[in-house]
């Protein structure tokens, strides 16, 4: 049998994120990559909304990456990962994600002082999880959140420990418990737990 390609994870991602035809176990058009859906979404907000203030995002036709943060959830979160090593990016948030593929070792266009992480401690992969982290050169240490989210300019590696998410314990649950819908806990007036942790993943009030 054909040798295992250790470059097959970045192969994909880069094909999902680019339309560039990169990868035999995938097809992603340019029309259907991550890009060009962002790029027609600032055109269709700029044409749309013209009070919203979009044009900054993409002068000259192009997307304005310095201007945007990222985010994405489980396959989502290593996208995110992945279009902060490629571009600068305001800031990136990763969510119960990524793989430690070689390609999380690379170098990076956006400084590690900018990627933020957020995941459940029981939730599955999480070893694996938490050393993408490490090669991204995510900012430690691991910090349970659940007293209460770090000071600013503190840690970007963050996790939780509840023993229940959104009233389930089940593995599904603990790896949407920081930012899905369904499982994110909720408190006794139906907000968000985690809001206070969310914003300072969003950098509310720096």
């Amino acid at each position: 049998s054909a040798p295992l390609d250790a470059d097959c994870p970045r192969k994909v991602r880069n094909e999902i994120v680019t339309g560039a035809d990169s990868s035999p176990a995938i097809a992603v058009s340019r029309a259907d990559s991550i890009e060009n859906r962002l790029d027609k979404l600032l055109v269709f907000l700029e044409t749309n909304d013209v009070a919203g203030g979009w044009a900054p995002f993409r002068p000259a036709g192009l997307i304005a990456w310095t201007l945007i943060g990222i985010a994405g959830h489980s396959q989502g979160a290593g996208h995110a990962a992945f279009i902060s090593q490629r571009q600068t990016v305001a800031r990136a948030l990763v969510f119960s994600g990524t793989e430690p593929a070689v390609w999380t070792l690379g170098p990076s266009l956006t400084p590690s002082a900018r990627l933020y992480g957020f995941a459940h401690q029981n939730e599955p992969g999480v070893a694996g999880l938490y050393a993408s982290w490490a090669n991204l050169t995510m900012i430690g240490p691991l910090t349970n959140i659940d007293a209460g989210p770090p000071p600013p300019f503190g840690a970007r590696q963050l996790f939780t420990a509840r023993p229940e998410c959104n009233g389930f314990s089940t593995l599904q649950a603990f790896h949407g418990c920081g930012v899905t819908n369904g499982f994110t806990p909720r408190n006794g007036v139906g907000a968000p737990v985690f809001a206070s942790v969310w914003d300072y993943l969003l950098g509310v009030g720096e």
